[in-house]
């Protein structure tokens, strides 16, 4: 049974040695693992703690009242818990407690070389936070966005069997069973589990670190189980002609709808212009909340319109090249574009939703948009929702080519990824075409919204409009 320890046991232990009397063991309840241990040698300290799927023990050196003559009760706990914390993190410990007693660890030539037993939960924990630490430069290559995926993907019900072991010992073998499992389950997540560890192996087995991970085995050639079949509009199914029609596409009114909203007043001025912004520019959320003023000009041949810039930090993808993607903002996008500058400009930084914290020089968080359309009533599509109306009904109602759409939607410039003239010599931004296509956009929308408000008057009352908002999932920064 552990109690807890104290100066009088162990004067007590220290008394029964030199009577001679039994071997006897007290645990310390303060800190599990430590023991006294009573002996005809003598008095010991001993540390003893589960290591993989082995309990080891290890002496910490002869028992002492005074701290002259040994090792007293503080510094044999001290010694313990600092063990037990580098156990936990997935640390060998003997060389540390070898360190602290002053035994002599083997020689090179003499001892067995050690293999490396950083845990999987150890391993992932330092992987993890390499990523989110900007200062390494793993961190420079990864968006947060999937840093955050990679936390998740990681840490799958499936893959909670490595826990406790070394990366070291666990095989290829076993990696694709637990993906494969994964991918029963969810085949999607199993997908992207794979691609996670992937990139998870690949920096564990990497030179530099090999040393400690002992990590040799690629899953580079890894692939998750088939996909399982599925028939897609089976007969006898329920069929919306609608539905089929639109595709991905929001309704019409739906559109108009959101737009009314977003002109209402029911929402506050930022987020309503932030819509409005993105509406008019049919550019995804990332590249509308990181809006600066400083990328947007006007030009004298066109005083009505504004030239959007987008870097090419927003590109899903950086491999295309290094030449913004010019949109121009007509009407009621270039309204909403005026009034966030004027905001921009009171506030002193420059982006045009900025983050909520004013001593932040940065846009606000990139699910700003997600969490308020989430709360519109009546608005069921996401913030993606306008590129795909852009795109299905921009042929159907406003005389844009097939696949035209691309010219406003793609950071390529509608131009064929592998044509390699157009990539490397063109410099045309097809700026008279994109103007004229997004004037028809503007009308477009403008007639929904009118329709909408026609069909529903609650969207002409703010306070009504208000007072029917959903409530809120999370913080709107």
């Amino acid at each position: 049974m552990a109690v807890v320890l104290t100066i009088e046991h162990v004067r007590k232990a220290l008394r029964d040695h030199r009577a001679g009397k039994s071997r006897y063991d007290l645990l310390d309840a303060a800190v599990r693992g430590l023991a006294l241990r009573v002996g005809k040698s003598g008095c010991r300290w001993s540390l003893r703690l589960r290591w993989g799927d082995q309990q080891r023990r290890w002496d910490l050196g002869a028992v002492a009242e005074r701290d002259h003559e040994g090792i007293v009760l503080q510094t044999a706990r001290n010694w313990a818990l600092e063990a037990k914390e580098q156990a936990r993190r997935g640390i060998y410990p003997e060389p540390f407690l070898d360190r602290l007693t002053g035994r002599t660890a083997p020689s090179a030539s003499s001892a067995r070389p050690r293999k490396p037993e950083m845990r999987w939960e150890a391993a992932v924990a330092t992987f993890l936070n390499v990523l989110y630490d900007p200062n390494q430069p793993e961190a420079a290559t990864h968006r947060p966005a999937t840093r955050k995926d990679y936390a998740s993907k990681l840490q799958t019900v499936e893959l909670n069997r490595f826990r406790g072991r070394p990366v070291a010992a666990i095989t290829r073998e076993e990696i694709a069973e637990a993906v494969n499992t994964t991918c029963k389950r969810a085949y999607d997540m199993g997908c992207g589990s794979l691609r996670s560890l992937k990139s998870f192996y690949g920096w564990l087995r990497d030179p530099a670190r090999v040393r400690e991970t002992g990590v040799t085995v690629s899953i580079a050639d890894l692939r998750p189980a088939p996909r399982p079949r599925s028939e897609r509009g089976a007969p006898g199914l329920a069929f919306d002609p609608q539905t089929e029609l639109r595709g991905k596409a929001p309704p019409e009114i739906e559109m108009g709808r959101l737009l009314a909203i977003s002109r209402s007043g029911a929402l506050p001025q930022s987020v309503s212009l932030g819509f409005q912004l993105l509406l008019a520019s049919v550019q995804r959320r990332r590249q509308t909340i990181g809006a600066d003023t400083r990328r947007i000009f006007t030009f004298d041949e066109a005083p009505d319109e504004r030239a959007w810039f987008v870097p090419p930090f927003f590109r899903k993808t950086r491999k295309r090249g290094s030449q913004s993607h010019l949109i121009p903002l007509v009407g009621f996008g270039a309204t909403a574009h005026d009034s966030l500058a004027e905001l921009a400009k009171a506030d002193g930084r420059p982006w045009l939703l900025p983050h909520r914290d004013r001593t932040v020089n940065a846009p606000a968080g990139v699910n700003l948009l997600n969490r308020w359309i989430e709360r519109l009533p009546g608005i069921s599509c996401s913030t993606h929702g306008g590129r795909y109306a852009f795109a299905t009904y921009g042929p159907r109602d406003l005389s844009f080519a097939r696949s035209e759409a691309r010219l406003i939607l793609d950071h390529s410039e509608g131009l064929e990824p592998d044509d390699v003239t157009g990539q490397f010599y063109c410099n045309d931004p097809a700026i008279a075409r994109k103007r004229e296509m997004m004037n028809r956009w503007i009308a477009w929308l403008e007639h929904w919204c009118s329709e909408a408000i026609v069909k529903d008057g609650l969207l002409s009352d703010a306070v009504a409009l208000r007072a029917a908002l959903r409530p809120a999932s999370g913080r709107e920064d």
